[in-house]
């Protein structure tokens, strides 16, 4: 989504402060904010910049900040590049936020291991230096980091992590401001451990539907034949890095499956003669006997005009 359109989605869904982050840019974050400030939107949203840091280890939001901080945007950060970063978060002034903990740990679809490997536990996170756990994020409450964080007096915050304009809103961070709704207040307010939060795992409704891009039928045929003969192999890659030319974080391979294009094959040449089958009935039943009674007609006009 545009920055633009990610705020109307916000509004919409009834919040009037949020988080903007991008993977591993603060670009994102400035632009959203530039448009919240805009003579359009002013008094009705406002932005707080941030990046969200994203590799093979951790998902984590840094919060308040005014630039990239990129000492843990490689594809497998060490401890101390987390740690680094972490402090340069806080020497900018904002907070570190770990993302969705659930989603890093679930097990990453064809591996026995996880989204992200190697992930900090919640202790080291601490030792780290984090201020915060995303304790909702979509659809999914986070009850053990819950606890977590109110044991170790962490800051308690939500995330939509929204990436479609046509998504339900399920989780509302809330903070009392007295009315003064500017970053800087909103930024102290967490840092004081001040938030609480509202969890409706329902979601909001109704939801917008973008139309339909006429312009997408012009190459939809080729485009789904292409995805119908990508049936023919696998191409096992794990998740994502998000670092530019790093590929992904589990092992890659390419696997053709043989059998597959033998019976694609196979039902190919049924179908031929299935075909051929019908061809010769459709000639027998239809067009045999409209050719003889045609031969017919054509001697009975010779011998009548004889």
């Amino acid at each position: 989504m545009s920055p633009e359109t990610l705020l109307k989605w916000h509004i919409a869904n009834g919040y009037n402060a949020v988080v903007v982050s991008d993977h591993n840019t603060i670009n994102g974050g400035l632009a959203a904010q530039e448009v919240a400030e805009s003579e359009e939107y002013a008094g009705k949203i406002t932005v707080i910049p941030a990046m969200e840091l994203t590799n093979c280890r951790v998902h984590m939001n840094l919060v308040g900040i005014n630039e990239t901080i990129d000492y843990a945007i490689k594809k497998w950060p060490t401890d101390d590049d987390i740690r680094k970063t972490i402090a340069r978060t806080h020497e900018l002034g904002g907070i570190a936020i770990i993302n969705h903990i659930p989603w890093s740990n679930t097990t990453e679809y064809g591996y026995e291991q996880p989204r992200m490997q190697n992930h900090p536990s919640r202790e080291m996170l601490v030792d780290m230096g984090i201020d915060g756990i995303e304790i909702a994020n979509g659809v999914t409450l986070d009850t053990i980091s819950l606890k977590f964080v109110q044991d170790h007096n962490l800051i308690v915050i939500t995330g939509a992590d929204v990436h479609y304009p046509d998504s339900n809103a399920f989780s509302w961070t809330i903070l009392n401001t007295n009315g003064n709704r500017t970053a800087d207040n909103i930024l102290a307010q967490l840092k004081a451990r001040r938030s609480s939060f509202l969890f409706d795992p329902t979601g909001t409704q109704p939801l917008a539907y973008p139309p339909e891009n006429p312009l997408y039928f012009r190459t939809a045929p080729p485009t789904l034949l292409g995805q119908y003969l990508q049936m023919f192999w696998i191409d096992k890659s794990g998740m994502y890095s998000f670092i530019p030319g790093a590929g992904t974080c589990h092992e890659e391979s390419f696997i053709i499956r043989w059998s597959l294009i033998g019976y694609f094959i196979l039902w190919v040449f049924i179908g031929f003669l299935i075909f051929e089958a019908a061809r010769l009935v459709l000639v027998g039943c239809c067009w045999g006997p409209y050719q003889r009674r045609k031969r017919y007609l054509k001697k009975k006009m010779l011998e009548e005009d004889v």
